[in-house]
């Protein structure tokens, strides 16, 4: 960037205009974030393997460039069967991708019930935005 006078901007002012330029971009390109909630333990109670959630991690980190899972402090979860309620304990895995290719992540879906033994994985997604 040039000042007035045809000498450099001061680095302060690049650094500026750096920081305005990414946050045009940002807003520019629709972003996703998509989670997976899964159980720390199958329908018997018996707690998955560490194995388990760092092949889930290590999955998502290669295919979308990073994750984030929230391993050691569980979410509960609860859900009411007609009379009967049931709760988990559960892991959350994010990742922020610009397009959901929702054929994929139904195959996620179905590998990830195969594997942790569940009738049903969620994987939710919502639009964001970066600030």
């Amino acid at each position: 960037m040039l000042a007035r006078e045809g000498r450099a901007a001061p680095a302060k002012q690049r650094n500026a205009l750096s920081l305005q330029s990414l946050t045009a971009f940002h807003r520019a390109v629709a972003m996703h974030l998509v989670q997976i909630l899964l159980p720390r333990a199958d329908n018997t109670g018996r707690p998955f393997g560490r194995e388990h959630f760092d092949r889930v991690k290590e999955d998502l980190a290669s295919c979308f460039e990073g994750v984030t899972a929230y391993l050691q402090a569980p979410a509960e979860g609860q859900w009411q069967d007609r009379e009967q309620s049931s709760q988990d304990d559960i892991v959350i895995f994010e990742v922020m991708v610009e397009e959901i290719d929702l054929p994929d992540w139904r195959r996620r879906r179905a590998e990830l019930e195969r594997r942790f033994r569940q009738d049903t994985v969620i994987i939710r997604y919502m639009p964001m935005e970066l600030v």
